[in-house]
This record gives structure tokens, sequence and C-alpha cells, in this order.
């Protein structure tokens, strides 16, 4: 995908389609284990808002209010996105 870079080694990425839905993996797997989440659009995730440093956040498909982002910090950093939030 264009414009996203592997979080750990700065690679390119590719898209992938895992057991939970697609996501982008970096192209130098397996000696980097690097991924970053589509949204329902296939869109990769925003940036946490609480703090950037954070890195892309996590999606998850199913809550009570519909599809949502949450932080990879969690339980540290309890941010969180509603999918149609990240216009």
């Amino acid at each position: 995908m264009k414009g996203i870079t592997c979080p750990l080694c700065h690679g390119p990425m590719r898209e992938v389609m895992g057991k939970n839905g697609a996501f982008l993996s970096c192209a130098e797997f397996p000696a980097c284990k690097g991924t970053v989440d589509l949204g329902p659009d296939g869109r990769p995730a925003p940036a946490c808002p609480g703090d950037p440093a954070h890195g892309r956040m996590r999606f998850f498909a199913t809550g009570k209010r519909g599809p949502w982002f949450g932080c990879k910090k969690y339980p540290d950093c309890r941010e969180t996105l509603e999918a149609g939030d990240t216009d």
C-alpha cells in the first residue's frame, strides 16, 4: 500500500488476508513482524489521538455501537475511536 511503511523497520508493506480479515504486513516477514490493521473501509487504522508515539490503533469489528479502533497500548492508554470517526 502506498505511503504506509512498517512501524518497526520502515520498509514497504503488503496487504494480507488473515483469519480476522485483511491487514498490512511488512514485506520483510518473517524477519520483521510489523503489522498495521485495516478498517472496514480498507484504509489503514489511524494513529492514536491520545499519544501519536503509540503508533496506529488496533481495529475491533464488534462493539455495542458498531466497529471501533482502540489504542495498542491498552490498558495504559484508553483512547478509542468509532470506525466512522477516522476521516
